[in-house]
């Protein structure tokens, strides 16, 4: 589902940007970036990340109370 997400999210971006994950490391259930990366691109029948884009899609996976929280943040260059 949440692989899902971030290929909508960057599907509808008009260029290409760097990927960053924050995982928890309790959060084994969880996609490493390796495995987050290859999910997205497989959805998008394309690769969305490169490592010199100007902008990147922070992901943060966290627990919260019961909950598992995914937090996405879009960051452009400076």
């Amino acid at each position: 589902m949440i692989a899902l997400a971030l290929a909508l999210a960057v599907g509808a971006a008009p260029a290409q940007a760097r990927l960053a994950l924050d995982r928890d490391p309790s959060l084994t259930q969880c996609p490493d970036e390796e495995a987050l990366r290859a999910a997205i691109a497989a959805r998008l029948g394309r690769e969305p990340f490169d490592p010199a884009a100007p902008r990147t899609l922070r992901v943060r996976f966290a627990p919260e109370e019961a909950a598992l929280v995914a937090t996405l943040a879009w960051v452009e260059a400076d």
